[in-house]
This record gives structure tokens, sequence and C-alpha cells, in this order.
């Protein structure tokens, strides 16, 4: 038996009501804020072949973001860059008067308002990171309800929980590991980047290496262990699965005088099922974009900020000065980082369960 158009979209909808996508965007309200992102609409664009995001709108809103980080750090840019001016022209005067106390004592005035405004920058810096990792997680449990009925529907119920048990497990390791490990040890890296540079001995600098090398480490072995966990699961979960379909296709197909139609409503409900599911998924994939393009975008343009200044500074100011704004475009790097791979962790995991059918 053929079945209409009609009566496929009847039942995508009957299967969408059971996703209570209409929970998902109130959290999703409360997270993000009112009616910035709506899951729902999404799905419903997706399932009728939409786009539901417009690449114009898109460009616009980035380079919004850049600009906006610019502006942000705009006042802080001028005030450290007259700070280090200052530090070189107290400098030079001690020189030509040979006094090299005044001098020292002039560097350390200069170095200490510096190493405050630095401090402070990071500190923003580190906050925004944090909370955009809280927002990339909180999302992840908002969608997982709704992408786990859409995957036992569509895929069944071996792969479906336990795809929703492996991320429940990555939501909590990496809460725990970027929030007690990650971010802390950047936050310690920058903190000997500042203080190393107060003596004209280097005595910090290797200990700063050793935590940025384990930052970065870090973030690689949790990317490395999620998609290996991933593939492992996509290449086995979806074969049982699919026997048991095949099992009950055949069974149904077996019975006398109803085993075509059985066919066809089995084909149209998994077909339909599959729809939402991987409608759901690219939502999400595109929810999740959005969480994090803002937010790297600041912390990418301030890495190049100061890393710019530093680079302006070194013909004039003091060494130690111009490693320590280096040193905050550096740290910037690093929490666009921390950033982006928590972001890709489930942008990954969620691509690849809906690549997988």
């Amino acid at each position: 038996a053929d079945f209409s158009q009609e009566e496929a979209d009847l039942l995508q909808q009957q299967l969408l009501e059971e996703l209570d996508l209409e929970a998902a965007d109130r959290a999703l309200d409360e997270l993000l804020g009112e009616d910035q992102v709506s899951l729902k609409s999404y799905v419903t664009s997706l399932i009728r072949g939409e786009i539901p995001l417009n690449l114009s709108e898109l460009l616009s809103t980035a380079g919004e973001a850049a600009v906006l980080a610019l502006t942000w750090q705009q006042e802080t840019a001028f005030y450290i860059l007259a700070l280090a001016v200052a530090s070189c022209a107290f400098a030079k005067f001690a020189g030509v008067v040979e006094r090299t106390q005044v001098s020292e004592v002039s560097f350390y005035m200069m170095y200490f308002l510096l190493f405050t405004v630095l401090a402070r920058v990071y500190q923003t810096l580190s906050q925004l990171a944090q909370d955009t990792v809280g927002q990339i997680l909180d999302f992840m449990k908002i969608l997982m309800p709704s992408y786990l009925v859409a995957s036992v529907i569509s895929s069944g119920s071996v792969s479906g929980a336990a795809f929703y048990e492996l991320i429940l497990a990555m939501i909590s390791a990496t809460q725990w590991l970027v929030r007690y490990a990650v971010i802390p040890a950047a936050n310690l890296y920058m903190l000997c980047v500042l203080l190393n540079q107060m003596s004209r001995e280097d005595f910090l600098s290797k200990l700063a290496e050793l935590l940025k090398m384990l930052v970065e480490w870090a973030l690689k072995l949790l990317t490395a262990a999620v998609i290996g966990l991933q593939a492992v699961q996509r290449l086995v979960l979806p074969a049982v699965d699919a026997l048991k379909q095949t099992i009950l296709q055949k069974a149904g197909s077996s019975i006398p005088g109803i085993g075509n139609l059985f066919n066809s409503v089995t084909e149209m409900f998994l077909g339909s099922a599959v729809l939402i599911k991987n409608a759901v998924g690219v939502a999400g994939l595109l929810i999740l974009a959005l969480i994090c393009l803002v937010p790297v975008l600041r912390l990418g343009v301030c890495a190049l900020l100061y890393r710019l200044m530093g680079a302006v500074l070194q013909p004039i100011a003091d060494p130690r000065i111009t490693e320590c704004v280096s040193g905050v475009g550096e740290g910037a790097l690093l929490m666009m980082k921390i950033v982006f791979t928590t972001g890709l962790l489930f942008f990954l995991s969620i691509a690849m369960s809906v690549a997988s059918l």
C-alpha cells in the first residue's frame, strides 16, 4: 500500500510531539535569553528541507562580535600602551641622570599598575570561557532527552541508550576536567607569566611552559578519547539495531495477507523517525555552533590584539612589559582553545550519531 504525503506529514507531526521540544525551548530561553533560538522551529525547518540560518545574518553577527570585542578592549588597550610608554620614558630619564634606583622604582610602579590591568583583563577572558563552557554543557543537557527519544525511535534502543549514556559521561567528565583542572591550570599559567617578569631572572618560564603543555595535552586527549569511543559505538551498535529491525520486518512480512502492508507501514515509520532524528541532531549542531561563535570570536580577537600590542611595544618598551602583554594574548588563545575544543567534542559526537544512519 502507498501512503500519501499528508499521511507521512501527520506521522512526522505525531513523532515530533513525542519529543517535547516545547520544554526544550523553554529551557533554552532561560539559558540563552528570550527568543534567541528555538529548537522546535529549527527542527521543523530542517524537516521541510529549509536551512534555518541565514548566512548573511550569521556573517553580520560574526562581524558585530569582532567589532564589539575590539570596542570592549579599546580603552584597556590604550591604558596599557600609555603605561608602557610612560615606563619607557621614566627609564630613559633615569638613565640620563644616572639614577639606577629611580629607574627600578619607576619600572616597578608602572609594572604593578600594568599587572593589575592585565590580571583584570585575563580574569574577564577566563570568566567568559568558563561561562561559555557552562552554556555548552547546559545546552547538551537540554538537547539530550529529545535526541534520545528520536534515536530510540529511529535506530533502536541499544544505539540510543548507549549514545545517551556516553553523552552524560562526557558532560560529567568535561565539566569536572574543565572547571577543576584545565581552566585553573590555564589561570596558573597566566599568573606564572606575569610574575616571571617581576625579576630580571627567568625563574618561572619553565613552569609556565609546562602548564600550557598540560592544558593543551588534556584537550587533545579528551578529544581523542571521545572520538575513539564514538567511533567504536558507531561501528558496532547500529549493526545490532539494524539486525533487530531486519528480523522484525521479515517476521512481519511473513504474515499472510498483511505482510506487504506491514512492510510499507514500517518503512514509512522508520523513514520519518530517521528524518526527525537527523533534524534534531542537525538543529542541535547549529545551536551549538551559535553558542560558541561569539565567545570564540571575542577570545580570538583579544588574543590577536594583545599579541599585536606586544609586537608594537617590543622596539620601545622594557622586554618584561612586552612579555606580559604578549602573555595575555597567549592566555586568551588558550581560553579560545578550551571553548573551541569543548564545543567540538559534542559537535563531533552528534555529527557522528547523525551520520551513522
